[in-house]
């Protein structure tokens, strides 16, 4: 024995009119009312249309650290020398030989680099107060292993910042 169900319907083509009356004034636009609207959504303007590969590389979010996992001995500062951009990391000296301290970066669904591609690392540094000599590091994580991409040293004795580029 078998149960057979069927539905009649009849479909029929709709016919869709769009009239643009260009005589026919509409609600007034107020003479202050300009500017442009861009909704950010899944980081389309950060990582997307401003190619940023790190996320909230100045330290300015709401939430200062987000984006960033510390490790070793990092402070949050406020005292940078740059107006608009204040806040900053200190990396001190973890306090044992077999540490380290730095920072890792997530990007906006990882750090996208490519092969082939040259990238630029920068930076604002200095050297702590009676320091020498320090080295910055720019390291990729690749399947557990930590790979050094490049490498710039920080030499001398002065208090203020200084720009380095670290290019891979």
């Amino acid at each position: 024995m078998a149960l057979t169900l069927t539905a009649g319907m009849t479909l029929q083509a709709q016919t869709n009119e769009f009239v643009i009356q260009t005589k026919k004034l509409g609600a007034e636009i107020q003479p202050t009312m300009y500017g442009l609207f861009f909704e950010d959504i899944n980081y389309a303007a950060d990582g997307g249309l401003y190619a940023e590969l790190v996320k909230n590389r100045s330290f300015e979010f709401p939430q200062n650290l987000m984006g960033w996992k510390t490790f070793g001995n990092v402070t949050l500062q406020d005292d940078g020398p740059f107006e608009k951009n204040p806040h900053y990391v200190r990396l001190s000296d973890p306090g044992h030989p077999h540490k380290h301290t730095g920072l890792d970066n997530e990007g906006f669904f990882g750090i996208g680099v490519k092969a082939g591609e040259e990238y630029r690392f920068s930076v604002w540094a200095r050297l702590p107060q009676g320091g020498t000599a320090e080295k910055i590091e720019a390291a990729e994580e690749l399947n557990l292993a930590t790979v050094l991409i490049g490498r710039y040293q920080i030499y001398g004795r002065t208090s203020c910042f200084r720009y380095s580029n670290i290019d891979y």
